[in-house]
């Protein structure tokens, strides 16, 4: 890129002392006379502009024109040499800012993808952990149904054992009442009997002390059965209450089996909700993928237009140096008019001066 300030004053004096101190004028060497500043493509134009009007003023001091006529030339020359300067110093310049616009563009496009590399490298970081994680949730969820159905057997062992006591206590409680039904009788059958007896005893007076210790005797046997009957029914009773504490545990260890299995099937919705979290996961990364792949083309497409533009810019350039080797031309024209003025009007009459072709629009 030239460095700003570069004119074609500043080449041409440097042109000017190195042919009075008898080097050659080459661009290397106009450059090392300008301190090593500006670009060889800026100084290499001003240098062949300054040839071109060193050879000027070398054929009009040959051919000896008028002063007046060269100065016009020259001031008539310089002025289309600034403007065409002007020209080239803007186009130059508007060719550095969009290279410049470019080459940030392309940067941020490099820093875009490297980001969006980043971001994918890290999405698929997050998605194997995801996918151990998933693995891990799987296992742990196949161990705890291993032990949820071992449980559930445990727990139809326990069914099962609880249906036997239950059967166990009905057949105790069938004995019972059959018990309680045959002391009942045996109440009713010795209220009948002591009632025969004392009819008897009234009826047969002689009798009456045989009977009695007959009676005492049979009365004893009886006192003697019914406190068996009784020690029965307490034991019976002791046992139907064993039964009954007995029930309530096993209905305590049902609830909390039932409360464990509720717990397992709440943890196994739980890690249903996590495999859908982590597959809204992927799908979201997948959205993200789309996303960027989407602004990589949209920034490629920007890029060609961009390339597109400094073609035209190149080819503007290239027109306007045709039209600076037209004034040239045209000026090399006048030249040879103004020396031989008497034979250019005897031959033809004066030609209209050449419009100055406008300029391509940027």
């Amino acid at each position: 890129m030239a460095r700003s300030g570069i004119l074609y004053s500043d080449v041409a004096k440097a042109a000017s002392q190195l042919t009075e101190l008898g080097h050659p004028v080459t661009v290397d060497n106009v450059r090392k006379m300008l301190g090593d500043t500006g670009s060889k493509s800026t100084i290499a134009p001003y240098l062949r502009q300054w040839r071109e009007n060193h050879a000027l003023e070398s054929e009009s001091s040959r051919l000896k024109l008028p002063p007046s006529l060269l100065s016009a030339v020259q001031s008539l020359y310089e002025g289309m040499q600034q403007e065409a300067e002007i020209r080239f110093t803007e186009a130059e310049k508007q060719h550095e800012e969009a290279v410049a616009t470019l080459q940030a563009e392309l940067h941020t496009l490099k820093k875009r993808l490297d980001e969006s590399a980043q971001a994918h490298q890290e999405a698929l970081m997050e998605l194997r952990l995801s996918q151990k994680e998933h693995r891990k949730t799987l296992e742990t969820l196949e161990r705890e149904r291993l032990q949820s159905l071992a449980q559930q057997q445990q727990i139809t062992l326990l069914n099962q054992r609880l249906t036997d006591k239950l059967q166990h206590l009905q057949m105790q409680e069938e004995q019972l009442q059959q018990a309680h039904q045959q002391f009942e009788h045996f109440q009713a059958a010795s209220m009948r009997q002591r009632q025969e007896e004392t009819a008897m005893h009234e009826g047969r007076l002689q009798l009456a002390e045989q009977q009695l210790r007959k009676t005492q005797a049979q009365l004893s046997e009886t006192q003697a059965q019914a406190k068996a009957h009784e020690s029965d029914l307490h034991n019976l009773s002791r046992l139907y209450e064993a039964a009954l504490t007995s029930q309530a545990q096993l209905k305590q260890q049902l609830e909390s089996e039932k409360s464990q299995s509720l717990t397992l099937k709440l943890q196994l919705q739980s890690s249903e909700e996590q495999q859908k979290l982590v597959r809204l996961q992927a799908e979201d990364h997948e959205q993200r993928q789309f996303v960027l792949a989407t602004e990589k083309a949209r920034l490629e497409e920007r890029l060609h237009l961009l390339e597109q533009e400094m073609r035209r810019m190149q080819e503007n350039l290239g027109t306007r140096e045709q039209e600076h080797q037209t004034l040239l031309s045209t000026v090399a024209d006048l030249s040879a008019a103004l020396v031989h003025p008497e034979a250019e009007t005897k031959e033809k009459p004066v030609a209209a001066p050449r419009k100055r072709r406008k300029p391509a629009a940027d």
